[in-house]
Formats: structure tokens, sequence, C-alpha cells
């Protein structure tokens, strides 16, 4: 090989080297380095193969095999991902912060099955940890944390049920409601849904029912729409409620009085929506009311259902898990991992429920 074969595949390796650095992101950290690398070996290369270069080396005219044509370089395509920005250091791409959605046909916004039918939101499938972690401030042994897979999409109520839209189920239904409610945790004979013990308005959260009442205005809910209404699952709940965060509250750490109304700020419930909604435009998941869900009280995580399912053949079925915390509750007792249990045939001012429908 001549001294002149050798500068050739020289600067063919060099320019090799220069693709190599296109490629790995060393271009941009390095730009003016290796756009001067490019540059020099291309000109050079050219210069040598259109009979130019003799001085160094003493040889005149054109390479033999490229009188014709010049060779074409090409280099590697840079195919850049999100989420590779970073790696590559290109500015501007940033990695996703969910996962999209292959589910179609689900509602994009708010719906409602009828004029006074709660409103509703669709909740895509997907995976988080439920309950909360071992350093979390309030955390009981109740609370896992433990893996859960939302295997089926499905919607939710955007506010929890009002005075007034339980009010149409009661006219249309003539139900029989039964006697009692605890107010400020003392049984009251004389206390019910509409005198709470405190004054409400009918876009209020209906309080002072039990579980089967809320079951039976689902169930009213069903045959009034054809379509399946039922109450959370308690890990449907916690999933919606935390609309993707892994923080104790929707909003981060803190717990303040536009997020929601608790720890006694006033004295009972507050409209529904009056304060901010999750990030999946969701309202009243912290404070409020006590919020009912289908099922059965476990005090261990790990003996819940972990697919989205309510777990109804494990734990004590005479109560059920409530979530959210209410009016009077701490901000600790209003965590998005807090969960206590409420028995099935009582009624609290403190306490109500959220709907849920299955896409079918």
């Amino acid at each position: 090989m001549t001294a002149y074969d050798t500068l050739f595949w020289f600067l063919v390796v060099m320019l090799g080297v220069v693709a190599f650095a296109i490629e790995a992101g060393l271009a941009v950290r390095h730009r003016t380095a290796v756009m001067t690398a490019m540059f020099s070996t291309v000109a050079a290369l050219l210069y040598m193969m259109l009979g130019g270069g003799d001085a160094s080396f003493g040889i005149r005219g054109s390479i033999p095999g490229f009188e014709t044509s010049l060779p074409t370089i090409t280099l590697p395509k840079i195919d850049l991902k999100v989420g590779d920005g970073a790696a590559v250091g290109v500015r501007g791409i940033s990695a996703p912060t969910a996962t999209v959605s292959a589910e179609k046909n689900l509602p994009t916004g708010p719906f409602a099955d009828c004029d006074t039918c709660p409103s509703m939101v669709a909740v895509v499938a997907g995976r988080f940890v439920m309950g909360s972690p071992p350093i979390e401030k309030g955390r009981r042994d109740t609370e896992g944390p433990v893996d859960v897979t939302i295997k089926e999409p499905f919607a939710a109520g955007r506010y929890e049920v009002t005075r007034d839209q339980f009010a149409v189920f009661v006219d249309d239904t003539k139900y029989s409601m039964g006697g009692g409610c605890a107010v400020s945790g003392r049984s009251s004979q004389s206390a019910n849904w509409r005198q709470p013990g405190f004054e409400q308005a009918g876009t209020h959260p209906v309080v002072c029912i039990t579980w089967r009442d809320a079951r039976a205005y689902v169930a009213w809910l069903t045959q009034k729409t054809k379509k399946t209404y039922r109450l959370l699952s308690e890990s449907e709940w916690e999933f919606m409620a935390r609309g993707g965060v892994t923080s104790m509250f929707t909003h981060g750490s803190m717990l303040g009085s536009t997020h929601a109304n608790f720890n006694r700020g006033r004295d009972g419930t507050i409209p529904v929506g009056y304060t901010s909604a999750n990030l999946l435009g969701i309202h009243d998941v912290h404070g409020n009311v006590w919020e009912m869900v289908e099922d059965c009280w476990n005090p261990d995580l790990g003996f819940n259902a972990l697919d989205g399912r309510a777990t109804v053949l494990r734990g004590d079925c005479s109560q059920h898990s409530i979530r959210g915390g209410g009016w009077d509750s701490t901000a600790l007792q209003a965590r998005l991992g807090a969960r206590a249990a409420f028995d099935g045939a009582a009624a609290a001012n403190t306490v109500g429920f959220r709907v849920a429908r299955v896409f079918e």
C-alpha cells in the first residue's frame, strides 16, 4: 500500500468517526470540533480524488477507479425518539409523563346519560401503586402498599352524588329510607338525608345514607339509562383519585382550603365542585364527604383484588371501605392512601358516595 493509499483510508476512517460522533450525540455537545473535522476530511478526499495533493506524496493525476465519479458516502441515520433528549443532548425533547392510552371510543370529556344523571369522566386502564409508602406521614398499617393493574377502563362520577340527584331516585321509586344518622359522631334518630344536622342545598353531596341505599341508587340508574352503573371498587377509587400522582394529595404534599373542604373549615358540606379538581378533572376526592365503595373491608390491602375488581368474597362484608375523608377530617385522614371501615347498615352526615359506570 502506497503512502497515498494509507492517507486515503485514514481519511475514510476519520469520516466514519465523524459519522459515529453524530450518531452518538457527540456532534451536539462538541459541534465546532466535529464539524471542522468533517469538512476538513471531506475537503481532503475531494482534493485527492480530483488529482491534487502531489506536493506531499509526489503523485500526479487522478486516482485510479475514480476518474468518472466520486464515491457516495451515506452517514448513519439519526433516529431520535421521545425521551432520548438527555442521552443525545438534543434540546426541546422531553420524556413523556404518562402512557398514551390505546383504548378507543372512550368519551374525551365529561358526559351524562340523562339530565338528572351524574356527570361522568372516562378513566383509562392502567397500573399504579395503591396505598402509601412506609415513610408517609400519618400512614397506617392498613395502607399496603400493593401493585394494582386496572384491567378495564371505567367512568367515574365527576362529583359526589348530590342531594338533588338522590331526591330524583327517591321520588321516582318511592324508596323507603331507614331512620337514624350519626351526627358529629353521635347517633340521632331524627337526622336523615334531608335533615343531616346542618344546612344543605341541592348541590351538596347527599349524606346520612347507608351502603345499601347507595347500591339501590346505582341499580336504579342502571334501569333508567340501560347502562351498567355501580359503586367504584376501592382500587378504582384510588386510581381515579390519584389521577397519576404518587404524592399524599392530588396537588402535592400539602392540602389547602382551595383543594378540599376538611378539618371543619366549614361546619358541614359545601356544594360539589367548589374546590379544585385533580388531573382527571374529578372534584372532591379529598374531604367534603367520605365516599363508600363496593369492597368488603380488609385490613390488609394484600387481600384485595389487584386487578381493579371489588373484593366481595373476602374480608368483613358487614363493613365496607370508605375513602377520601370528610368535612370534619384532618388532612392526614384525607390522604389519597388513607382508608377506613364503615358499617354497611350505618349512616353518617360525613359519609356519601360517588358512582362508576361500565363501558360495554
